[in-house]
């Protein structure tokens, strides 16, 4: 009618839940407005069940949780645990936790399943008997660590013992209880060391599978050397290829121009001293034989041009040290009866 009301609806005010406190629940909360309620949950750790969310009807009630209960369910140990290696931490079923690895001996994939009711037996599954080998019963030279024994996943590691050299070798067994087998490392030769005044010997390793001994002829002696490790343990490694020698040089016919000195006139220790002599320059150089009774070397002086002394003296004192020309060297100074300033002047 005319000037009548007209009406409207619809609109109600927000109901507010209130979160409850809870230590049973996992909860998610979005929305917790009565009206666009949006609110999950589930049962905590240790609670089992389905979790139900109920909304509040009025402002600052709380919404409500139900549906989880603390579980007691508890499984046990099954009687059968061979092949497993188990460790429990928890047993009640909502909280399980079991871990398993198979055995040694064993192998797969070791599986454990909770129980499904008050005192049942946990489940065990994924190992089987495995073919291992066996250590063989010397191990002799040996220093072995075995990690597995199984088929499959075999790994024994060896290394030869201090008194055995070689490079082991580990073969898997090829059947189930069969020894495995090792093989490569064998007893150490240890050389002894020969008396010897012809070599002059280098002994780094006396073992004769590793043997390192170095040698030359010792002064005196010529010839290659050479070594030959022993074969059995406190024998004697060999020495050979240098002998005595007797080469000897005699001295050359013609030494004008040398001052010469012999200490040694065998080739192989061969020691002569040369210089120029007097009215002879250069670098006076000796050189030994070939063969037995040749004749060693001279060389490198030759002839120098010299200056002669005058045949007066009267009223001087002379020292001459030199009278070659390119070496000169004469000192001078006046007897007791003369006086003055001496000056001597080469030729």
């Amino acid at each position: 009618s005319n000037l009548g009301t007209y009406s409207i609806t619809g609109c109600v005010p927000k109901i507010h839940c209130a979160s409850p406190e809870n230590s049973h629940y996992v909860v998610t909360e979005k929305n917790t407005v009565a009206q666009s309620f949006d609110v999950a949950a589930t049962c905590a750790r240790g609670y089992e069940g389905t979790a139900l969310v109920t909304p509040c009807s009025k402002t600052g009630q709380q919404y409500q949780l139900s549906g989880c209960k603390y579980s007691t369910t508890t499984c046990v140990a099954p009687k059968a645990t061979d092949g497993y290696l188990v460790s429990e931490a928890q047993l009640r079923r909502i909280v399980f936790d079991v871990s398993v690895q198979c055995a040694p001996g064993y192998q797969g994939a070791a599986k454990v399943a909770p129980c499904t009711s008050q005192g049942g037996e946990y489940t065990l599954s994924g190992c089987s008997a495995a073919p291992v080998c066996v250590s063989p019963k010397d191990l002799t030279g040996y220093s072995v660590t075995e990690t597995s024994l199984n088929k499959g996943s075999f790994k024994v590691e060896a290394k030869c013992s201090a008194t055995h050299i070689g490079e082991p070798k580990v073969t898997e067994c090829t059947s189930n209880l069969g020894t495995y087998s090792i093989t490569g490392c064998v007893p150490k030769i240890h050389c002894a060391s020969p008396e010897n005044s012809h070599y002059v010997v280098t002994e780094k390793n006396t073992v004769a599978q590793s043997f390192d001994v170095a040698a030359t002829c010792a002064r005196g002696y010529e010839g290659t050397a050479l070594v030959t490790p022993c074969s059995k343990t406190g024998q004697q490694y060999q020495l050979s290829g240098c002998k005595y020698s007797t080469t000897t040089c005699v001295a050359p016919k013609a030494t004008d121009g040398y001052l010469v000195s012999e200490a040694q006139l065998r080739r192989i220790v061969f020691d002569v001293s040369v210089q120029c002599a007097p009215g002879y320059q250069g670098a006076a150089k000796v050189a030994p034989c070939t063969s037995q009774g040749g004749e060693y070397t001279l060389s490198g002086c030759s002839a120098a041009p010299v200056c002669v002394s005058p045949k007066d003296l009267t009223g001087y004192s002379v020292t001459e040290t030199s009278l070659n020309k390119g070496s000169f060297k004469v000192e001078a100074k006046c007897s007791a009866t003369h006086i003055g300033e001496p000056k001597v002047t080469e030729c």
